[in-house]
């Protein structure tokens, strides 16, 4: 290659920019919420009578809990997510779900004789919760992490953080379809430590991979 030629080659490929955030969102989301739902069909499955069990308000509850979650914490990460905007501030999103889980557990404990309250907030299946709960978060955490990593966010750290808990959200809302553990009790424990486990994750492989 002639040297003129090397020179325009490399100009041109420093000319060529970079995937927009809005580009990496468009393949990246959709395969990590297909990785969460294959794995999600190959491993868990909707619980039996899940239809039935949605006349259960606790059921639709433990559905609906992540889902704002994985909605206001979103809120918060498109924020981060801006160099020019501080960390701080936007994580008043997140008391939407915290009101929504104190007052489903206040409600059950109000509701339920106290001697149950132990046995339902252990449930049946808490490892297999703590287990799976981040492992279907792990795909939609691993997109948004790579469709944040194109914006520049002031804190990586903190960002990544967001995104795990909007993963964790996800991960929830499609753990619930096949838990058998109603109660606010176990979601406000193990569902909330999961939350946290993936949150942590996000945390930390935030604050080297998307630091510019």
């Amino acid at each position: 290659m002639q040297t003129d030629d090397l020179i325009a080659a490399l100009v041109a490929d420093a000319a060529t920019p970079p995937a927009s955030p809005r580009r990496r969102a468009g393949f990246a989301l959709p395969l990590g919420l297909l990785a969460a739902g294959l794995y999600f069909l190959a491993v868990l499955g909707l619980r039996p009578e899940f239809w039935s069990a949605l006349a259960d308000p606790r059921v639709a509850f433990k559905i609906f809990v992540p889902l704002t979650l994985a909605a206001t914490a979103a809120l918060w990460l498109r924020r981060l997510a801006r160099p020019e905007q501080p960390p701080g501030g936007s994580v008043l999103f997140l008391l939407l779900p915290t009101v929504l889980v104190i007052s489903g557990v206040l409600l059950e404990l109000a509701l339920v004789p106290e001697e149950e309250w132990l046995k339902r907030l252990v449930g049946q299946n808490w490892a297999v919760c703590l287990l799976n709960l981040p492992l279907l978060a792990l795909g939609p955490l691993v997109a948004l992490l790579f469709m944040v990593r194109a914006m520049a966010p002031a804190d990586p750290a903190i960002a990544g953080l967001a995104a795990g808990l909007v993963a964790a959200g996800i991960g929830a809302a499609l753990y619930a379809l096949h838990c058998p553990d109603d109660s606010p009790l176990f979601v406000a424990v193990w569902y909330v430590l999961a939350t946290g486990i993936t949150a942590g994750l996000g945390w930390r492989v935030g604050r080297g991979w998307l630091a510019w």
